[in-house]
């Protein structure tokens, strides 16, 4: 720690600041008041070179003194010489002049006659001759040689120089409008660096001053250690984890073997027994619905009924981050609360309020329940338990199910344009204010191209830059500054846009996060209703369609349908301009243009609206002709790394496979291509005919006009073109969007059927018969019933199957590797608890049927029926391969179902598998191995696997059924913290758990023969053929 606060100390804020990235903020300065500079230099030396480096004809160089001379007279007579030449050449002033002004004046006109008669174009002697009328030839040369030492006075070194003033001076607005006002990434500035930076500059600035008192650092902190001369931080060498030494392996696996030979004589605790009672919740998940505002939790006294018991119960929030976790408060009321069973109680049910959220859908959310403690009474804490190894009391999860359908409030059988509707509408409200901000940014695109920027054009042609409408430079520097603060607002209005649109993190992510939230709440049966490839194909695919072509179609069409009103707005108010300006009187012609738009837009609206069934047929044929080949190029991807095991056929039949696929798929996107293109060519040909049509008919106008015939400015032409061609885009552009939309729509009913598929469905039964039950809460409970009710409703003692029919579904998956079973009529099959079971009879299909049925995977069919054991009794089914998650080490996934990090790693060492390493590197046998392990951690009541033992070494297969003995002979997977964990933590977590019961354990294996050393007694043999 101090070594770390000294680095920190010496490398942060004694650092000496490192220039920011990207162009500097003062060089750019500089150059852009060097490019305000540029014209005056450029002008300066223009205006000197041309009188020094040309050579001027004698008779000229003459002619030149003596016009300067009678300037100089002029200037010395108290006359402005502009002014005065001005006067002189518009032909009057001359009354205004002293005598001796006049005759400088008529010398100098004099002059500029010879110079005429001379063939001269201007008084430089350019290399070029062009007769001009005397009016301006006397005008351009007496102000070129009035103020030949001025090089302003030149309207050519005049116009460059306002040209560069003007960039330079964009260039500055730019910067400051990016930088300062904007601050986006085009100029970075220093002033908005991170905090970080802007500490250690004023650092860097106060070093002197802080160096006399860095030996008090380094009293206080330590020593720096000098490296190679270099002033580097002492670092922390990182503890080494505690590992087993020899003895210790040899020592866990003798009192394994021990204690698998042996029978503790758990399972055969029965009831009423004068030991202590067990608490715990009556199931492993609970489930309450939101629109029901009530989940209600079951706990359980088993073992001993006798005497009151008192638990502490409460709500909890699990450490772990998950976006599935419910919040206090908003989702559900939070519980703090002691729960007491009386004399001869066995179950207490328990309300929890749940609060009513907005109706926009979300995924299924859950919380912890906890039992912490037991208050007071006889008993201990047990039954299922999520909770991790070192967590106080029991926890179980309890279920917020959704009846929100997606998108909300649609109705059940509603067409492809409703959905659409209810999509866009729940869209708009998840966005909130982020929809709006984006909606003004693009709305105010067409403003820009259609109102101002065709404005600005027109008034700078007809009224800014017309003397005859007393134009002037101050109105044209108006209009420039207009044109430049659109551009500004159209730059505002772009970033709005892009930071508030939310396409991918406000929309794609958020619709990919519901499709995984909805797939892994789906129970095993319903995830054959929808194969993967289609969950992965709507996620990317589906996803992006419905976003790029259904949401931000909104911002699109909006945009487009305002350009079009502001179109025909600027037309009809230009049309009533003139009117007002001609005393009234409104000229058919001018509203021509208005008329053919509202013509127009209804034919354009109906082509379009009459080709979407069309397109529809096409989009959803070419959606499955892409799935197809998805699917097969999915299934290569994901099984790379088996084709080795392939033949050349087969490798063969995969790519013949997906070339048929792929070619199928091109003939469905061909013929939707060729039919979307060909309909947006429809609005494409009627807008081009406006914009073709509007273009004759203005060129007629404009030569009619010139003509003298009558009044049509080349500002209004140039506005009436504009204004067609702004049409034609925007009419076009709805076009797109329709279609754009109508592909959304396609791909949005396959999301629909997705995320509204049930899920959890055995608990949302539960949730649903929820009112058919009383509930017997603390305060419901007056006269406690004698006996337990439950005790003789059920079989405690086993699995019971009775009239069991299973039917797989004939598709192409089926429910997987199990087979149809029928169990004969009145034959009860039991399994029972506490013992190690060997199914046997059968097919492997078959006795794989029975053991999905008894982990409650699938179900029977119904009415067809049941498979009934304690809700209490938690069993899950190990799958046959290794299924832990790819980016996971195989300590990190011990530590996820409830190991503390010591023992996982331990654990891995014993099981002979390095605790870093991932799932993918191990072989076949210790891959199964790395699944036993895991399942037992989660420590089930039934752990059920279809022949676990089949595949390991002969090395491992005796250790690791020897483990399997001895974690359900002893009660759990309590029997190993002894073991795996040492020191002081395993000392308080032995502490805490001093207060769990030892519980039973049963096994059943599927296909696999025991080891000889297995006692006889242990197992018990369940053959399903002729029993059942």
């Amino acid at each position: 720690h101090t070594a770390r606060a000294r680095a920190k100390w010496r490398t942060t804020y004694l650092k000496p600041p490192q220039p920011p990235p990207g162009f500097p903020a003062r060089a750019t300065m500089r150059l852009l008041f060097l490019l305000c500079l540029l014209p005056v230099a450029l002008g300066h030396a223009g205006g000197h070179g041309v009188a020094s480096g040309t050579e001027i004809h004698p008779e000229i160089a003459r002619s030149m003194a003596q016009i300067k001379a009678g300037c100089e007279v002029l200037a010395v007579a108290g006359a402005a010489t502009n002014a005065g030449l001005a006067a002189l050449l518009a032909g009057h002033g001359r009354d205004g002049l002293a005598q001796e002004s006049q005759d400088a004046a008529d010398v100098v006109k004099e002059l500029c006659g010879r110079l005429r008669d001379l063939g001269v174009l201007n008084a430089v002697a350019s290399d070029e001759f062009d007769p001009m009328e005397e009016e301006e030839e006397e005008d351009a040369v007496v102000r070129r040689l009035a103020a030949s030492n001025n090089w302003y006075s030149d309207p050519s070194s005049y116009y460059i120089a306002v040209v560069f003033v003007g960039i330079g001076l964009i260039l500055v607005v730019v910067y400051l409008w990016e930088a300062v006002f904007m601050r986006t990434s085009l100029f970075p500035n220093k002033c908005f660096q991170s905090d970080k930076k802007v500490i250690a500059e004023i650092a860097h600035d106060v070093r002197p001053a802080l160096q006399p008192v860095m030996h008090l650092a380094d009293e206080y902190i330590g020593p720096r250690k000098q490296v190679k001369g270099k002033e580097r931080p002492k670092e922390i060498a990182p503890q080494k984890k505690a590992t087993f030494a020899v003895q210790d392996r040899d020592r866990f696996w003798e009192e394994v073997a021990l204690t698998a030979k042996k029978d503790s004589g758990v399972a055969h605790r029965g009831i009423g027994e004068e030991k202590p009672a067990v608490v715990g919740f009556a199931r492993p998940e609970f489930s309450g619905l939101e629109a029901k505002g009530t989940a209600r939790v079951t706990i359980e006294r088993t073992e001993n009924l006798k005497g009151r018991v008192i638990v502490k119960v409460r709500t909890k929030k699990e450490l772990e981050a998950s976006d599935f976790q419910a919040e206090q408060n908003e989702d559900y009321k939070p519980i703090d609360v002691e729960v007491t069973f009386e004399d001869g109680q066995d179950l207490v049910s328990l309300d929890i309020d749940l609060l009513q959220t907005d109706k926009t859908w979300t995924p299924t959310r859950w919380f912890l329940v906890q039992i912490a403690e037991v208050v007071s009474g006889n008993a201990q804490l047990g039954g299922p338990n999520v909770s991790s190894w070192t967590a106080d009391g029991v926890m179980v999860r309890v279920f917020i199910l959704q009846d929100d359908t997606f998108p909300p409030n649609v109705p059940a059988d509603c067409s492809d344009n409703m959905l659409l509707y209810y999509y866009l509408k729940e869209r708009v409200k998840a966005r909130k204010q982020h929809f709006w901000y984006t909606l003004a940014g693009m709305c105010f695109v067409p403003v820009h191209s259609v109102v101002v920027t065709p404005l600005v054009l027109n008034a700078m042609l007809d009224w800014a830059a017309d003397p005859e409408e007393g134009g002037t430079y101050f109105r044209v520097m108006l209009l420039f500054g207009i044109q430049m603060a659109s551009f500004l607002m159209l730059r505002t209005a772009d970033v709005a846009q892009v930071r508030h649109r939310g396409r991918t993190g406000g929309c794609r992510q958020v619709h990919r996060q519901q499709l995984l939230s909805k797939l892994l709440m789906m129970e095993h049966a319903e995830q054959f209703e929808y194969p993967g490839e289609n969950w992965f194909y709507s996620a990317i695919m589906n996803v992006d369609v419905m976003v790029a072509c259904g949401y931000w179609q909104i911002y699109v069409m909006a945009q487009a349908i305002l350009g079009l009103i502001l179109c025909l707005a600027v037309l009809l108010g230009k049309a009533l301009y003139k009117a007002s300006r001609d005393d009234g009187r409104m000229e058919g012609a001018n509203l021509m243009p208005t008329v053919g738009f509202l013509i127009v837009t209804p034919i354009a609206m109906y082509v379009i609206n009459a080709r979407r069934r069309r397109v529809a047929k096409l989009l959803e044929s070419r959606m499955i002709g892409e799935e197809s080949w998805v699917e097969t190029f999915a299934w290569i991807s994901a099984n790379g790394r088996q084709l080795y095991s392939l033949g050349a056929r087969e490798i063969a039949e995969l790519e013949s496979t997906f070339t048929k696929r792929n070619s199928k798929f091109k003939a469905y996107h061909i013929a939707a291509r060729d039919y979307i293109n060909d309909s947006t060519w429809v609005t494409k040909w009627l807008g081009a005919a406006c914009y073709c049509v509007v273009f004759g008919w203005a060129g007629f106008r404009l030569l009619t006009s010139r003509r003298g015939e009558q009044d049509f400015p080349v500002g209004d032409c140039v506005l009436l073109i504009s204004m067609f061609k702004n049409f034609s885009k925007y009419l076009v552009s709805i076009s797109n969007s329709v279609v754009k939309m109508q592909k959304a729509s396609v791909s949005l009913r396959n999301i629909y059927g997705l995320l509204n598929l049930t899920e959890k469905k055995s608990l949302k039964e539960l949730a649903e018969n929820i009112d058919r039950e009383a509930p017997r809460s603390m305060a419901a409970v007056a006269s406690p019933p004698a006996v337990a009710p439950s005790a003789g409703a059920m079989d405690r003692d086993a699995i019971v199957f009775e009239n069991v029919s299973l039917s797989v579904p004939g598709t192409k998956v089926g429910f997987g590797p199990i087979a149809d079973i029928k169990q004969k009529p009145g034959v009860i099959g039991r399994i029972p608890y506490g013992k190690v079971v060997i199914l046997k009879g059968g097919t492997e299909a078959q006795r794989l049927s029975v053991l999905t049925l008894a982990a409650g995977v699938i179900r029977p069919e119904a009415g067809k029926g049941t498979v009934s054991f304690p809700s209490s009794e938690w069993a899950i089914l190990m799958s046959s391969a290794s299924t832990a998650m790819p980016f996971v080490s195989i300590a990190r996934d011990y530590t996820l179902v409830g190991a503390s990090d010591e023992a996982a790693a331990n654990l891995a060492e014993l099981l002979e598998l390095e605790a870093d390493a991932v799932p993918d590197r191990l072989p076949p046998g210790k891959a199964l191995l790395h699944c036993l392990g895991r399942s037992l951690l989660r420590d089930p009541k039934v752990l059920l696997a279809m022949r676990p033992l089949y595949n390991l070494p002969p090395e491992l297969r005796d250790r690791a059924a020897s483990l399997v003995l001895a974690w359900q002979g002893a009660g759990g997977r309590e029997a190993f913290v002894r073991l795996l964990e040492k020191g002081a933590e395993a000392v308080e977590a032995m502490a805490k758990r001093s207060t769990f019961a030892v519980q039973r354990r049963t096994v059943v294996f599927s296909g696999d023969i025991m080891p000889d050393w297995v006692p006889r007694e242990r197992l018990y043999y369940v053959d399903i053929m002729p029993d059942w």
